[in-house]
């Protein structure tokens, strides 16, 4: 069964096919913001820029994100994934013959991260102190869960490595099963937590409270 969403201050609502509204708590979300931002950061007179950190009088400050996303697969990707082994010595593992499928997409997650860059052409290339990758089977929801945590003592934030991280492992997920599940699904890319810098911190939900 799909539904459809609808966010009202306090209550999110869910709609049925048949029109039947569900009312549920909203998400947790908490913001500590020490300055209101109410413009796009990156555009200025009708045309794009890359933010100068140096005169926005920006300090270097230690800089955590995380997120987390998912792959939702059909039940013969969990059924290889669950029979195999931490050392990935069955055979069976090998969804499209390309090796251990969940560390491959951890590696490929932390290279990822660490090309964010490159990849997304406003972001500032800066040094990283840790990016790190988990993927996980939840058989619950016939989902590969990913997850992120990026740190460095920087003048920007790592937001975007965290979600780029998240991003390339799910891809390189989708890559190394859809011999067996082409109709796999990536959903919900988000970010979690972060904190340092002006902007403070903020919470999606209380299990990002580790992060801090």
């Amino acid at each position: 069964m799909s539904f459809s969403v609808r966010l009202s201050q306090s209550l999110c609502h869910l709609i049925t096919p048949g029109g039947l509204w569900v009312k549920r708590a909203a998400p947790f979300h908490r913001h500590t913001f020490h300055k209101n931002v109410s413009s796009i950061t990156h555009v200025k007179d009708g045309g794009v820029r890359m933010v100068n950190v140096e005169d926005n009088g920006k300090l270097e400050t230690k800089r955590v994100a995380c997120a987390s996303g998912r792959v939702v697969v059909n039940q013969a990707i969990i059924d290889l994934l669950r029979r195999s082994d931490s050392s990935c010595k069955d055979s069976s593992l090998s969804a499209s013959s390309k090796g251990p499928v969940l560390t491959t997409a951890e590696i490929a997650g932390i290279m990822g991260a660490k090309k964010t860059s490159d990849l997304i052409p406003l972001c500032h290339n800066i040094n990283l102190s840790q990016i790190e990758i988990k993927c996980r089977i939840d058989e619950g929801s016939n989902s590969i869960l990913v997850s992120s945590v990026a740190r460095s003592t920087s003048k920007t934030g790592v937001e975007m490595e965290a979600l780029t991280g998240v991003s390339i492992a799910a891809l390189t997920l989708y890559d190394m099963c859809k011999a067996v599940c082409k109709s796999a699904v990536i959903q919900e890319i988000q970010l979690d937590y972060k904190s340092g810098g002006k902007s403070g911190e903020y919470i999606r939900s209380n299990n990002c409270e580790r992060y801090k």
